[in-house]
């Protein structure tokens, strides 16, 4: 295989992946993406305002523990 090949494949995967991040973090709406075992995959600018997050703050919830969080420090349930 031709190693320019791989190179422009290369090249376009990481352009693709940068619009999809530009396009993602100015949805003006908090969005999370969610992996099959309700692991936070991906969370946007606006999801970080809503959870109080910094934006160079890592996101560390997964197996869902993200929701009890949520409810134990906003008070969902009362």
């Amino acid at each position: 295989r031709d190693i320019s090949e791989h190179k422009r494949a290369e090249q376009e995967l990481v352009a693709i992946k940068e619009q999809f991040e530009q396009t993602f973090n100015n949805i003006p709406a908090g969005v999370l993406l969610i992996d099959e075992n309700n692991g936070v995959r991906f969370i946007n600018h606006e999801a970080r305002k809503i959870f109080g997050l910094r934006h160079e703050e890592p996101f560390h919830f997964t197996d869902g523990n993200l929701f009890n969080h949520l409810a134990t420090s906003h008070d969902l349930y009362t």
